[in-house]
């Protein structure tokens, strides 16, 4: 099973160095454990304390920038695209 690393990886060879640190940043709390074993709340956590700080454009970049992430997970068929539709 891949885990967040692996697929972080991949992604950001494709991108610019600035992109790969801040994704780097917002997925640090998850990257040891399988892409299938990250929860909404993983995700939320990060986003809320972005907005407690009013950060409004941070959070929105976190979200903007872990959905290629989760797409790519979905289409490799490591994760079900249903369990991130609550």
């Amino acid at each position: 099973m891949k885990n967040m690393l692996n697929i972080v990886g991949f992604i950001m060879k494709k991108v610019r160095k600035k992109t790969y640190l801040t994704v780097k940043s917002y997925t640090a709390l998850f990257y040891y454990k399988n892409i299938s074993e990250v929860t909404v709340e993983d995700i939320q956590k990060p986003f809320d304390e972005k907005t407690a700080k009013k950060y409004y454009v941070t959070a929105n970049d976190i979200l903007m920038k872990l959905n290629p992430i989760f797409n790519k997970a979905i289409e490799w068929g490591l994760i079900d695209k249903i369990l991130f539709r609550e």
